[in-house]
């Protein structure tokens, strides 16, 4: 005979621990992160990061100052910011021991920071022209004082010259002041105070070498062949109606009669005459100074990126008039002025043609409305004057609608003339 047996029960102090699982915490945020950089190659141990006016807007912003490889610029380069990234910054893999931890770092924004050389001469820009902003006036002054008018709004710049036992530094600030400033020696040191035309070559070759380089895609395609564009007008009248058609300006267009031909661009006109229809076109053919003008408006593309990204305001005005003058710059753009201006006008007869086709329109839309609406009314007045006409009906009016008279004379046949009869 079998019996149910129970396992014997432990002893009751006897429980299992419970098991406890660790939850490991990341490390605040470093108020101060780290920047990554990138820096050219065989720096002097002298250069130094330094903080001066910027150019164009005079506020401080940071420069790379080195005795031997000149001044550089720090451009940011930041990731899209749809796109949510970070760096993770480490040592390289087998630089540490097996034991060892390793110290990395993991960027939330992911911006990099890269040198760029930039010319000594923007950087003098803002003392050179502190006097004229202050007294209208200039004077010829010592490359000491200027560099001590920099010293003052940026104290890192001295101990950076003085650093520099050699003075490479110096010399280099004093082989860039003398291409922009007009230079004249009081017997101890030169003195040098700012030409207008002078920086106005210096921008001019910088904006030539940018052209030959070749302008940025979308800078060329915003400021140059958008602007560049000629609009096509197309007049058509059918039925007292004018419509406005916009056609692509780098289409081939068909030349019947007369041409004219200019040294900025060539237009043609093209006339059809038709019994229904009559179209009018005028567009802007391509010529063969087409090169020539795209070149021009390169150049002064590059040179206004130029004026208002490293030159003070205030230097704007004169310097945008000393270039129009081909004189002064050495570089007509009288051809491209001519063109811009032809295009202008076409552009506001466009305007114009597209406007007196809205009206059109409007104004077409409204009268059928008014004659559909008309219509509305006289065939709502009919059928109210019908209704009205059968409730003033007699029973037996009404009852005899409904015989089938088809066949029967009606009641004033009896009372006409009588036909003559033959004889």
């Amino acid at each position: 005979m079998k019996t149910r047996t129970r396992k014997a029960a432990g002893p009751k102090g006897s429980q299992p621990e419970p098991t406890t699982s660790t939850i490991k915490t990341l490390e605040p945020s470093v108020p101060n992160a780290p920047q990554l950089f990138i820096l050219p190659k065989d720096l002097s141990p002298d250069a130094r990061i330094i903080s001066l006016p910027n150019p164009a807007t005079s506020k401080p912003c940071r420069y790379l100052a080195c005795p031997t490889r000149g001044c550089f610029e720090f451009t940011r380069v930041s990731a899209p910011k749809r796109a949510c990234r970070s760096w993770l910054l480490a040592p390289e893999q087998g630089t540490l021991k097996d034991d060892e931890d390793g110290e990395g770092y993991v960027l939330q924004t992911p911006d990099l920071m890269l040198a760029t050389p930039v010319d000594p001469v923007f950087l003098l820009l803002p003392a050179l022209v502190e006097d004229a902003q202050e007294s209208g006036r200039q004077y010829y002054l010592s490359l000491s004082d200027y560099l001590q008018r920099l010293i003052e709004s940026s104290p890192h710049l001295k101990d950076v010259l003085n650093n520099n036992t050699s003075r490479r530094l110096e010399r280099i600030f004093e082989s860039r002041i003398k291409q922009i400033c007009d230079s004249m020696d009081d017997g101890q040191e030169m003195l040098y105070m700012l030409s207008k035309l002078k920086l106005l070559e210096v921008l001019l070759t910088k904006a030539k070498k940018m052209v030959e380089m070749g302008l940025p895609a979308t800078m060329d395609e915003k400021f140059v062949r958008q602007a560049l564009v000629a609009p096509v007008l197309s007049i058509r009248r059918e039925d007292s109606s004018i419509s406005v058609v916009d056609a692509d300006p780098t289409a081939t267009t068909t030349t019947q009669g007369e041409a004219s031909t200019s040294q900025d661009s060539q237009s043609t006109a093209h006339t059809e005459s038709t019994s229904a229809t009559t179209t009018t076109s005028v567009s802007s053919a391509p010529s063969t100074t087409d090169e020539e003008i795209q070149h021009l408006l390169r150049i002064r593309t590059a040179f206004t990126f130029l004026l208002r990204s490293y030159v003070p305001e205030s230097l704007h005005a004169s310097l945008t008039s000393l270039i129009n003058k081909s004189d002064s710059s050495g570089t007509d753009f009288t051809p491209l002025d001519t063109h811009l201006a032809h295009l202008d006008k076409l552009r506001k007869e466009a305007q114009t043609l597209r406007s007196l086709s809205d009206n059109i329109s409007r104004k077409r839309s409204a009268l059928d409305d008014e004659e559909a609406m008309e219509k509305a009314e006289a065939k709502k007045r009919k059928k109210e004057e019908e209704e009205l006409k059968k409730k003033s009906m007699s029973r037996g009016v009404k009852a005899l609608e409904k015989v089938d008279r088809s066949g029967m004379k009606t009641l004033s046949s009896f009372f006409g003339k009588a036909t003559a009869k033959g004889k």
